[in-house]
């Protein structure tokens, strides 16, 4: 059965993400990365300070303990004695870095029950509202909140397909 994830991660450390096809998590989601997370399985990133979501990612293999991975030392962690050494493989499902706005989807994400502090400007001092969702670094969502995200994808992708077909038509 696949299932379909949600990594959270900051802008600097999705960077790291992309360059090596990996995601990594601390020790606290050893469970998690060893033993749930399967190949197959789906992921959207949603990137902290953006408000934005990337992907669509496949899980290639197994997640394991690795702390001489390349990636390890790139990572950054607000707590300094965090490393995140357990990685989980990852292939990109979209030749490009497609980015989806929160404020694009929010209301359709049946994972944010709590929509509190969504539409204030700063997030410092909002509690208990829609940033309690992303207060972990790997959640499970439902089959149905990635379809909505990949509907984006595919609408955003749609665009693009008709604005080059433009250009193409009047190029000739």
């Amino acid at each position: 059965m696949v299932r379909h994830w949600i990594f959270v991660t900051s802008p600097e450390n999705y960077e790291v993400c992309k360059k090596y096809n990996v995601f990594g998590a601390d020790s606290r989601y050893k469970i998690a990365v060893t033993e749930h997370i399967n190949p197959g399985d789906l992921v959207f990133f949603y990137v902290t300070k953006k408000r934005e979501f990337r992907g669509p990612y496949k899980i290639v293999d197994r997640g394991y303990y690795d702390p001489d991975h390349q990636a390890v030392e790139n990572w950054k962690s607000p707590r300094k004695q965090v490393r995140y050494e357990y990685i989980i493989p990852l292939e990109r499902l979209v030749n490009r870095d497609l980015r989806i706005p929160l404020e694009k989807v929010f209301d359709k994400l049946l994972f944010i029950t709590n929509k509190k502090g969504f539409k204030k400007r700063s997030f410092r001092g909002v509690r208990g509202g829609y940033t309690d969702h992303f207060q972990f670094s790997i959640i499970s969502i439902r089959k149905e909140d990635f379809d909505t995200l990949l509907q984006f994808v595919f609408e955003k992708e749609q665009d693009l397909l008709k604005k080059l077909f433009a250009e193409l038509k009047d190029q000739n």
